[in-house]
């Protein structure tokens, strides 16, 4: 598929989906696999009210069309220069991102699976 925009940026994207792991990600794993993009997300927890948009949420599913994982992936253009950095800056985010998306769907935390995909480093950072 042909890129367009900003030149700097579509050499990172390119960059990024070089990388086999990064590329999974934008690929369908079985038929009933489903791929959204901007979701937003509202989560109550604590007393704390929790407000954000996941980036790319991907639903895996069984031969049976059963959820069984998600795969929550952030994008990050934070210029940094250690993959600690991204994950120190974006964990405690992410982590109540995990909570809201397995609540959610009905899935175990453990079942939601979250990623920093990070332009600038051109890494997929597990978390």
């Amino acid at each position: 598929q042909r890129l367009e925009g900003d030149r700097e940026a579509v050499a990172l994207v390119r960059k990024c989906l070089a990388l086999p792991e990064i590329r999974a990600l934008f690929t369908c794993d079985a038929p009933g696999d489903e791929a959204l993009r901007e979701v937003p997300v509202e989560f109550l927890e604590a007393n704390s009210w929790w407000s954000g948009i996941v980036d790319r949420l991907v639903l895996r599913r069984d031969a049976g069309g059963s959820l069984r994982q998600a795969l929550l992936i952030d994008y990050k253009t934070d210029r940094v220069e250690t993959a600690d950095t991204l994950r120190d800056r974006y964990s405690e985010q992410l982590a109540v991102y995990r909570r809201a998306t397995a609540t959610a769907l009905g899935l175990p935390a453990s079942e939601v699976h979250v990623f920093l995909l990070s332009t600038h480093l051109g890494a997929l950072l597990p978390l």
